[in-house]
């Protein structure tokens, strides 16, 4: 290939959702490419994609590259039905989802993305998961359900906590002590490490006015992010969800930008509908009570689908402290849980969203939940970004409509347009470029 020769790579579309489907694996693996349309001039590219096999779609394809062997069609590699499923809540099964089928997918076709770039003798430029090079994101959000609560749990009783435990709570419960109002844990450092936290709050805590005016206070205070914690059928009904929306708007003082609703409420796809309508950028809520795992089959975050693909970003949810303790799980058995799914999400450079409720991280009570929480910062710190829920979704939206325009310079070196910092493959993995 000459100097100045785009590495950028074509889709050509073909007018059905799975035009769609292929944007958004593209979008996930940070692949730069331009979707060739009809009537689209016979600009050359290294590689085009064709979503599926199509009567003379091969013959249009090679009007824009130069071999059949430069024509991928996604569909022989992806089975794109199957991942428009699960992006879309379909593909949808009550059990525990430690793996990411459609992550999988995805890096074989990004293999074969990058073994046709190699035939075309240029480099697969791609753009990085995460801000300054980290192997994942973390999202670690706080669904706030009670500003009061009190020790005598059942789940407290049967739990990790010693007979003496047991007692010293029940003493200060008695005391007049609110098990629930521990905010301030929740925005601090934890061992020099700080988390950037979004905490879900309810538009109404059953009189407790002052206490929410004061955790209003305390979490602008530390310059967290604050969302709705969603209820009262909201998730059905547009107008509902509206005039939640504009409750929290009037209490907080504070415009929403995303939600969770409350137990994982969720309808598919209407949810996702009423929320893009309602104009919010993110959702943290489809995701399972009783079980572990990425419900959509996906650590990424993600645009899902109805009969269109929607404006809105889903942040895969994949562990909730309530789960662990309702399944009887304490101690090493949930670390060995959060192990898992941390596994996962940095062989793919994914986003780990969990759920701890501040009514949970308290270690007069749930002593083990706090060790959870704080195993999760200690292993994330210096090698996850940690983000809130709103600055994750808006680096992935910018990230998804970036287009650097990558191209080969004089010097064999590659250039490219914007500040974005992009990588590349070698025989030993990727490769962080640097502009010349």
């Amino acid at each position: 290939m000459a100097p100045g020769q785009p590495l950028t790579i074509g889709l050509l579309t073909q007018g059905t959702l799975y035009d769609d489907v292929v944007k958004e694996i593209l979008d996930h693996q940070g692949i730069c490419y331009e979707t060739i349309e009809a009537g689209s001039d016979g600009k050359q590219y290294p590689l085009v994609l064709l979503p599926k096999e199509s009567e003379g779609g091969l013959q249009r394809a090679l009007a824009f590259c130069r071999t059949e062997e430069s024509v991928i069609v996604v569909q022989r590699i992806v089975d794109l039905e199957r991942i428009r499923r699960c992006l879309s809540g379909i593909e949808d099964n009550e059990r525990d989802s430690l793996e990411v089928p459609v992550n999988a997918a995805e890096s074989q076709l990004l293999q074969a993305i990058r073994a046709g770039m190699e035939r075309a003798g240029v480099p697969l430029v791609v753009k990085p998961f995460w801000p300054h090079g980290e192997i994942a994101c973390l999202v670690m959000t706080h669904d706030i359900d009670w500003l009061r609560y009190s020790p005598f749990h059942m789940a407290v009783y049967r739990g990790t906590i010693s007979f003496p435990g047991k007692v010293r709570a029940a003493v200060l419960a008695l005391g007049g002590r609110n098990f629930g109002w521990n905010l301030q844990f929740l925005v601090e450092p934890h061992s020099g490490v700080k988390p950037r936290p979004t905490l879900f709050l309810r538009t109404s805590y059953e009189g407790d006015t002052d206490l929410f005016e004061d955790a209003v206070r305390v979490i602008k205070e530390a310059g967290s992010e604050m969302a709705v914690h969603a209820a009262h059928n909201s998730h059905l009904k547009e107008e509902n969800l509206r005039s939640e929306l504009e409750a929290f708007r009037a209490q907080t003082g504070d415009v929403p930008k995303g939600l969770r609703y409350h137990i994982f409420k969720f309808k598919v796809p209407e949810t996702w509908i009423i929320e893009s309508q309602c104009g919010l950028e993110y959702d943290a809520t489809f995701a399972r009570n009783r079980f572990f795992g990425f419900r959509p089959e996906v650590c990424y975050p993600y645009r899902p689908f109805a009969t269109k693909r929607l404006d809105i970003l889903e942040l895969p949810t994949s562990f909730m402290d309530w789960t662990a303790l309702n399944r009887g799980l304490r101690g090493r058995e949930t670390l060995e849980v959060l192990e898992n799914l941390m596994r996962t999400v940095e062989r793919f450079h994914g986003v780990f969203v969990v759920n701890f409720h501040n009514t949970y991280l308290n270690r007069d009570t749930f002593p083990d939940i706090v060790d959870a929480y704080e195993w999760v910062l200690k292993r994330a710190d210096g090698r996850y970004w940690m983000a809130s829920a709103q600055e994750c979704a808006r680096w992935w939206k910018a990230r998804q409509t970036a287009t650097p325009h990558p191209r080969l310079l004089d010097d064999g070196g590659v250039g490219w347009d914007g500040e974005m910092q992009l990588t590349t493959f070698n025989e030993t993995g990727q490769e962080r470029l640097t502009k010349p």
